[in-house]
């Protein structure tokens, strides 16, 4: 028997920000944050990363149902779901299976971490004979303590982001939108929130999660997709991002940092130092990430580009952050 794939189309999708792109000469003419994304989010992970102002929490907003796009359509197993003039009863459908984390979020600052999950679960339909079992595995899942009594207005900004983030899983959703998650998290908690955010896709939910720092996506992403002024500038998985940078990574030891200061790699107008560090005995490792055909010195060594070189390679020489209509 054939099973439906949960899917989520996002489908030449136009929104306009807030402010005036630095291209756009007419002060009275706002840039469009979106611009014309098509991609289909399916089962897994799907990591959208970007630059500030790049549109990442744009376009988490549209697949929300959040805001309406300008043009374009969001679409949930063959049903419009965007809130541009379709179906109510499509859009409630839609969101009875979402599970979504804004960026910022208002919570109820009398309510302890379990009382607010356990009152979402409760708008989300939960079956009333399972909403305990759901509410305590969602905030241990989510690093929190389900006895503890203390109100969120007591609680730290990472605390009442991972009770945001416990009350948008409470539910086990089937599309789960999740923009900075790991925000405010020590390293601790952001390898629970890649465990919770595994288990999840491992159960065939759609995950999307927008981070502005590609170290908290490298090793949990199925899928990739890189932003640039509204545009996007890379979709693909994160193997094929670093394929692109093969080749543009190169790395080099010098006896000390002053002697590093002194050495740049030759034509370095364009080059990119990833990393330095100290080896022992003194000396200074340092990775480069350069543009195609950079002519190298000796001292520098071909390296495999990681996730987050391939990033900066592509952010700095792969990708343009102009301004078309």
């Amino acid at each position: 028997m054939e099973t439906t794939r949960t899917e989520l189309v996002a489908s030449s999708l136009w929104a306009m920000g807030s402010g005036t792109h630095r291209q756009v000469r007419s002060k009275a003419k706002r840039a469009w944050a979106v611009c014309g994304i098509d991609h289909v989010f399916v089962a897994g992970v799907t990591a959208v990363v970007g630059p500030n102002g790049s549109g990442k929490t744009t376009l988490l907003r549209l697949l929300a149902t959040i805001r309406a796009p300008a043009r374009g359509e969001v679409v949930f197993e063959g049903r419009r779901v965007d809130t541009g003039g379709v179906s109510s009863a499509d859009i409630r459908r839609y969101r009875a299976c979402l599970g979504y984390l804004p960026q910022s979020f208002g919570l109820y600052p009398g309510m302890s971490s379990r009382q607010f999950v356990r009152y979402i679960g409760e708008l989300k339909a939960v079956d009333p004979r399972e909403l305990d079992e759901r509410v305590d595995r969602a905030l241990v899942m989510c690093g929190l303590d389900p006895a503890c009594n203390r109100t969120l207005s007591r609680r730290s900004e990472g605390e009442r982001r991972r009770t945001g983030l416990a009350a948008a899983v409470v539910a086990w959703p089937r599309v789960a939108i999740l923009d900075e998650p790991m925000r405010s998290s020590d390293p601790i908690e952001r390898l629970r929130c890649k465990g919770l955010l595994r288990a999840l896709a491992d159960a065939g939910a759609v995950c999307i999660v927008a981070s502005s720092a590609i170290s908290d996506v490298d090793g949990l992403c199925d899928r990739l997709l890189v932003l640039d002024g509204g545009r996007l500038a890379f979709a693909g998985a994160p193997h094929e991002l670093t394929a692109m940078a093969q080749g543009c990574v190169f790395t080099a030891e010098f006896p000390s940092a002053a002697a590093c200061g002194h050495q740049p790699p030759t034509g370095t107008v364009d080059t990119v130092i990833a990393s330095a560090s100290r080896r022992p005995g003194g000396t200074m490792r340092v990775r480069a990430v350069t543009p195609p055909g950079w002519t190298r010195s000796p001292e520098w060594v071909p390296a495999r580009p990681s996730l987050e070189e391939a990033y900066l390679w592509l952010r700095t020489f792969g990708a343009s952050s102009s301004y078309r209509d």
